[in-house]
């Protein structure tokens, strides 16, 4: 093209060129609301219009002074678009930015020059777009074949740019440079990070509490249920039949979503107490039959209010133990001081044979035998008996001793010192397999009336454990060999008797008050195969069985 015909082609009307011209800028300057590859089309062109208008100028200055006026106008509208613009000329030398790609690359200097100690961001006008990079020649040779928009990302001293380069050309295809847009993702991107690494911490913190036991529930600002574990979905679940007596609207099972006020009768209370909560708080509260401790905690992100976790245990089964356990201590406490006036005579020591307990009658027994004990053992002495070893009532204790610690069951014997004859029950006592100690009784044969006592204490020891049976907290029944109930605890009573609304749900004809004589295939829709099992017992089984919404624990024993 000659230098007149190029001259010809940069000659376009202005009234035809400034109003598109200005249009486009504007669009650019309007990048929000419109699409990037818009934006992108826009820029291009209008640069293309301004690298026009300055070659135009740079040839002999034969663009009139509106062109140059023009001109001016396209550029300072660029300068205050928000869109980071940068152009290059044919050699990549950069020949314009506008102020937002300046004010992005002075914010960023201090990082780039971590890896390219020569940049300056005042400096950038004439500089080759090679100084953004260590090793240019990749760059050189996809930009001097660029035909089309190109977007890239970069990183440069620890600062990640997002990069859509498109080249300008003229009417007849003429190269005249390049348009950069530039985007600091670096913000961008660290924020995108950490909101990932959030949600995958929220995802591990999600998955961990829909497996952990405790019973975890959390309610939004509102007092939403927004979410429940697996535990807590149970534990509604079980306890739901309960629950429906007090709340007969209460579904386990569409809890999620619905506000906590379903637990209360009443809930402007608890309402108003867990929208101002600002701490741990921790109560309890009675539903129906059950009793749940809570532990509500508020949870709170800079000051505002998310919503509420709540922890829920059931203290129903606990309460029932300790209530229980209160009993036992309390029957303990009865037994001690019964045995304490009892006419046997008790000993019992621990699990190193040292004795811990003896009643009155032992120790009036020592007492009185304590002479005639003197003259086989000179060193016995009937007042300081506790915390003294049974090896006292020997002299030669080894025998004894390997029996006493092997004993597993009771063991029956007669022990003769001095001019004395004992007779000695020796009963372990364990308590969830581990030895505890032993429980010796002692009688004092030498009377003529031996007999007639042993026979006495036997029938009377008959009597203690049909008595102690008929008391203990233990549910105890024995079926005979027909498998027909013969004996009731009074503990087997009172659980049958509280659980027969449950049983009659799934046995319409069982009758707590009506057990003795029955036999137990009562308790099973198709007795045949406990029947078969039972028969053929031949060691202890233990099983749980469900009847109704009822789950026993059972402990078959033959004898």
């Amino acid at each position: 093209m000659s230098e007149e015909q190029s001259l010809t082609h940069w000659k376009i009307p202005t009234l035809t060129i400034l109003p598109a011209a200005l249009a486009l800028v504007y669009l650019a300057i309007s990048a929000a609301n419109i699409g990037l590859s818009v934006v992108v089309a826009v820029v291009g062109l209008a640069l293309s219009i301004i690298v026009g208008w300055l070659q135009l100028s740079r040839q002999g200055g034969q663009g009139s002074a509106s062109s140059a006026i023009e001109t001016e106008r396209l550029i300072k509208s660029l300068d205050v678009c928000n869109t980071n613009v940068m152009l290059a000329d044919i050699n990549n030398e950069i020949c314009y930015t506008n102020k937002s790609v300046m004010a992005m690359m002075q914010n960023a200097e201090a990082a780039i020059k971590s890896e390219l100690p020569n940049f300056d961001s005042a400096s950038l006008i004439g500089t080759n777009m090679d100084v953004f990079h260590k090793n240019p020649a990749h760059q050189q040779g996809m930009v001097a074949n660029l035909r089309q928009t190109y977007k890239a990302q970069i990183e440069v001293g620890g600062r990640t740019f997002g990069l859509i380069a498109t080249p300008i050309f003229s009417d007849d295809n003429l190269r005249l440079g390049t348009v950069v847009e530039w985007l600091d993702k670096t913000d961008v991107l660290a924020k995108e990070h950490e909101e990932e690494q959030a949600a995958k911490e929220n995802t591990r913190i999600r998955k961990a509490l829909d497996v952990c036991n405790t019973n975890v529930m959390m309610a939004n600002e509102n007092l939403n249920i927004i979410y429940m574990n697996d535990a807590v979905k149970d534990m509604m679940s079980i306890a739901e039949a309960d629950l429906k007596v007090a709340l007969p609207n209460f579904n386990a099972h569409q809890l999620m979503g619905v506000n906590v006020d379903v637990f209360h009768k009443d809930p402007s209370h608890q309402r108003g107490m867990l929208e101002k909560l600002a701490n741990v708080y921790k109560t309890d509260i009675d539903v129906g039959a059950r009793t749940f401790g809570l532990i509500a905690t508020p949870v709170f992100e800079e000051g505002q209010r998310l919503g509420t976790v709540v922890e829920w245990i059931d203290k129903t089964e606990a309460l029932a133990r300790e209530k229980e356990e209160q009993q036992v201590s309390q029957e303990n406490i009865r037994i001690k001081q019964a045995l304490d006036v009892c006419n046997t005579n008790v000993m019992m020591a621990d699990e190193s044979l040292n004795i811990v307990y003896m009643n009155t009658a032992v120790k009036e027994m020592m007492a009185t035998a304590e002479a005639d004990l003197k003259v086989a053992l000179p060193n016995f002495n009937a007042s300081q008996l506790m915390g003294v070893n049974v090896d006292v009532f020997h002299k030669n204790p080894a025998h004894q001793r390997g029996m006493l610690e092997k004993l597993a069951a009771v063991y029956r014997t007669d022990i003769e010192v001095g001019a004395r004859t004992f007779g000695l029950i020796a009963t372990p006592v364990f308590e969830d397999g581990q030895r505890l100690g032993t429980v010796v009784e002692w009688i004092d044969k030498t009377d003529a009336l031996v007999i007639e006592i042993e026979a006495d204490r036997s029938a009377k020891e008959n009597i203690r454990i049909r008595k102690a049976l008929d008391v203990c907290n233990t549910n105890v029944m024995m079926a005979d060999t027909d498998l027909d109930i013969v004996y009731m605890n009074d503990s087997v009573k009172a659980m049958m008797k509280v659980a027969e609304a449950d049983l009659k749900a799934e046995l319409p004809s069982f009758d707590a008050n009506n057990l003795i004589g029955n036999n137990i295939d009562q308790f099973h829709k198709n007795p045949a195969h406990q029947r078969g099992m039972l028969a053929k017992l031949a060691d202890v089984y233990k099983t749980d069985i469900q009847v109704g919404p009822r789950t026993f624990g059972l402990i078959a024993t033959p004898v």
